[in-house]
């Protein structure tokens, strides 16, 4: 599949009328204090985009029924009518964003489509933000149950989900940031599956206990994907990619069916203390005290066929390093990886601008 990109540039113009004195005066009124200059308004952008729970959109695609043998299932885009994406929505959570640790402003509940939005934040390219999804007080009830209902499709597994934060920063530059994806997380996915492994190598663990403060310095969750062919709305897990990192313990995430055996957490999710995850999916705790900024560097370890001709399939990928700040609780960043070859050139092609994506604010 091969997915072109539109730039579409949007313009304002302001027009400003001056009149002069009335016909035959002697020139402009003399100016007067009243004519002093007032200072603009501060720069606002709005800030909108999606929130989901990134281990129930993947159980929510591995799950999915067949319904007809014939039709192939929906794709794992993070675009709205997407069944995932509904399965995954934290409807009622309200989205805040974050400068320094101090929340600005949140959003109004996410709609049943993960839709949320945030006006008013400061613009400027100078000052980093980043997202937090807040769970309300009475949890979070996933999959959407009365649009897809069981049978034929699989329930969501039930939850404690904490308050989560979106690890990569943005600047909010023009006066619209749009496509922002901010990620939560609970009990029943990686944190579990992690806890269950930390306690058989003999270290007692549970998921409360690893976004508390006192126990942990932390815990990020980051899930890299393949290039995306349309912004950053692909959410395709990338399989052979391997982990380092400065700092903490580095666990890689698995998924199997429910049930398949002892220990999976009650998503599917399971542990390994290998460096290497067939899902791209890690997990790293830190020590409690970390305050030094903490570099994950990735390596994809994928090959593709010689006659493979799409650029977004040719493997290896390349993936920048992920520079992380120490925090509190649990944090989840979407990585995705990007092509390591550009398309021939096609002299006969039409000239077309380069995009300008500077209002998806990354």
């Amino acid at each position: 599949m091969k997915t072109s990109l539109r730039a579409f540039a949007v313009t304002s113009s302001l027009a400003l009328a001056f009149s002069g004195g009335c016909s035959g005066s002697d020139g402009p009124p003399p100016s007067t204090t009243d004519d002093a200059y007032t200072d603009l308004p501060e720069a606002k952008t709005t800030v909108s985009g999606i929130a989901f729970d990134p281990e129930a959109f993947f159980f929510s695609l591995a799950t999915f029924p067949v319904m007809d043998p014939e039709m192939p299932p929906p794709p794992p885009f993070l675009f709205e009518n997407i069944p995932y994406v509904f399965r995954s929505a934290p409807v009622g959570a309200r989205v805040s964003v974050v400068r320094n640790g101090e929340s600005l402003d949140s959003s109004g509940p996410v709609a049943p489509n993960g839709l949320w939005q945030v006006r008013g934040v400061p613009s400027g390219n100078d000052t980093a933000y980043k997202l937090r999804v807040e769970p309300p007080l009475e949890g979070l009830v996933m999959g959407a149950p009365e649009m897809f209902p069981a049978p034929p499709f699989e329930p969501i597994p039930e939850a404690t989900y904490y308050p989560t934060s979106t690890l990569r920063p943005f600047t909010a530059g023009p006066s619209s940031c749009l496509v922002q994806v901010a990620g939560v997380v609970g009990d029943a996915g990686a944190l579990a599956a992690v806890a269950t492994l930390r306690t058989d190598m003999g270290i007692p663990t549970t998921p409360a206990d690893l976004v508390d403060p006192s126990r942990t310095g932390g815990v990020a969750l980051i899930w890299v994907y393949a290039p995306s062919e349309a912004f950053d709305l692909f959410n395709i897990p990338a399989d052979s990619i391997a982990v380092e990192t400065s700092a903490g313990s580095l666990y890689a995430i698995e998924w199997a069916p429910p049930g398949f055996f002892p220990g999976q957490s009650p998503m599917g999710y399971f542990a390994t203390p290998a460096a290497t995850s067939s899902l791209g999916y890690f997990a790293v705790v830190l020590p409690p005290g970390t305050t030094e900024p903490v570099t994950v560097s990735f390596v994809d370890e994928g090959t593709s066929p010689p006659e493979e001709q799409n650029p977004f399939l040719i493997r290896p990928w390349n993936i920048s390093p992920l520079t992380l700040t120490p925090e509190p609780g649990v944090g989840f960043a979407r990585v995705l990886a990007v092509p390591s070859v550009t398309p021939p050139f096609d002299p006969d092609a039409e000239p077309v601008p380069e995009p300008d994506l500077g209002w998806m604010c990354r």
